[in-house]
């Protein structure tokens, strides 16, 4: 239902951010959504939820693995 990117960016921020300080966390955050927010699949989410459907997210790249 959820956009694949931001399933994956959250589970790592979580991640990220139970071993730093706060400060660290949040710097890696503003890395994390400069360098990886997907504006195709920000469109498709509001599209999604203005039309009730479900969205037609991009897929992961098979290669994606964990970065820290």
């Amino acid at each position: 239902k959820n956009s694949p990117l931001a399933v994956f960016g959250s589970k790592e921020v979580i991640n990220y951010s139970k071993d730093h300080k706060i400060q660290e966390s949040l710097d890696w955050i503003k890395m994390w959504n400069a360098s990886m927010l997907n504006f195709e699949d920000i469109q498709e989410g509001f599209k999604s939820s203005f039309t009730g459907n479900p969205g037609d997210y991009c897929p992961l790249p098979k290669k994606f693995t964990r970065l820290s």
